[in-house]
């Protein structure tokens, strides 16, 4: 079969089935982070991680591999060289090019736990409940029809009118951008950033350490550097030095919208 023909069996299919699964896994995910039943959010994230683990599985696979770098010359343009170049490359960060089966089998192993303790991280999330409890002077700024949507927090005491503010995107953003009251926003703040440590603490620590078991299996000296081999930057040291030099550039910027906000902040105190 000529070389051109044989990239269009290989490649091009591999790129369209590509394509589609993305796709499907959009779909699929949202319900996830937007469906108010619980059942249709388990449903969702277990989707997700059914797919992802097929398509893990695919990219894994050393048979695929051979025969796609072999059909890798039937590239003509410089289009179709980059996608030979970042397909060969997933299946190489897969392990698929690894000699030895038992280190492919060790790579994938390691890889399937850490897709699952992944999806276990963001499950714990989605399925999060925490809320502040605020009282309506803690609130001001917000906006009363803002206010008046959020659930009410009984049980009397000093604050008849304390509303309960969940640490989720639609009630965390305004309150963060709108609340005249720094303590406000700094409880909103720090109750979504301290959500689920102790369920994710734990899975974070064996999550880091499996990435990076899985990294080194591959040859590669971390996860970082996994990462980054298929991407635009290439490497860490270039990562770095780009965002080093990218914060030079807005440094002074930085430090004037940050007086800015300190002075409008310390008028808002003197009040």
């Amino acid at each position: 079969r000529p070389a051109a023909e044989l990239f269009t069996a290989t490649f091009s299919r591999l790129s369209d089935a590509d394509g589609h699964a993305a796709l499907a896994s959009a779909e699929l995910t949202l319900p996830a982070l937007v469906s108010g039943d619980e059942a249709a959010r388990a449903a969702s994230s277990d989707a997700k991680k059914r797919l992802q683990l097929m398509w893990s599985k695919a990219y894994a696979r050393s048979d695929l591999y051979k025969c796609l770098a072999a059909a890798g010359s039937g590239a003509q343009t410089s289009d179709e060289a980059r996608l030979v170049q970042q397909v060969l490359g997933k299946f190489r960060q897969a392990g698929a090019a690894l000699p030895d089966a038992e280190a492919r089998a060790e790579v994938s192993a390691l890889d399937a736990r850490c897709s699952a303790l992944a999806f276990e991280i963001e499950q714990n999330i989605n399925e999060d409940t925490t809320s502040v409890r605020l009282a309506g002077a803690e609130l001001g700024g917000c906006g009363d029809d803002f206010v008046r949507s959020l659930p009410a927090a009984g049980g009397g005491g000093a604050a008849p009118d304390a509303r309960l503010c969940s640490v989720k995107a639609p009630v965390l953003l305004p309150i963060l951008k709108r609340a005249a009251l720094a303590e406000t926003r700094r409880k909103m703040l720090e109750a979504s950033q301290r959500r689920c440590m102790a369920k994710n603490g734990p899975l974070l620590d064996e999550l880091f350490e499996r990435r990076h078991a899985a990294a080194r299996g591959l040859g590669f000296a971390s996860h970082a550097e996994r990462m980054l081999s298929s991407k635009m930057a290439g490497t860490p040291e270039k990562a770095e030095r780009f965002c080093r030099d990218m914060l030079g550039r807005i440094g002074p910027l930085r430090s004037r919208d940050v007086e800015r906000l300190l002075a409008r902040k310390k008028a808002e105190r003197s009040r």
